[in-house]
């Protein structure tokens, strides 16, 4: 039970760390994304297959 709760503890701390490190490279980073032109791209069936998936696959939702 010990060797599961350190387990445990060690991979938060590296999942941790990993998120840390993702935050600084994305602060480091130059590259900005225009929002308006993402939603541009987008279609109605585009969106509405996406949420439709997305609802089927979650197995909260059902």
């Amino acid at each position: 039970m010990v060797r599961s709760e350190f387990a445990f503890s060690v991979i938060k701390i590296i999942g941790a760390i990993y998120l840390v490190c993702l935050g600084i490279k994305m602060f480091k980073s130059k590259n900005i994304v225009n929002a308006q032109e993402h939603f541009k791209e987008s279609t109605i069936k585009k969106c509405f297959a996406e949420g439709f998936f997305v609802s089927k696959s979650n197995l909260k939702a059902i």
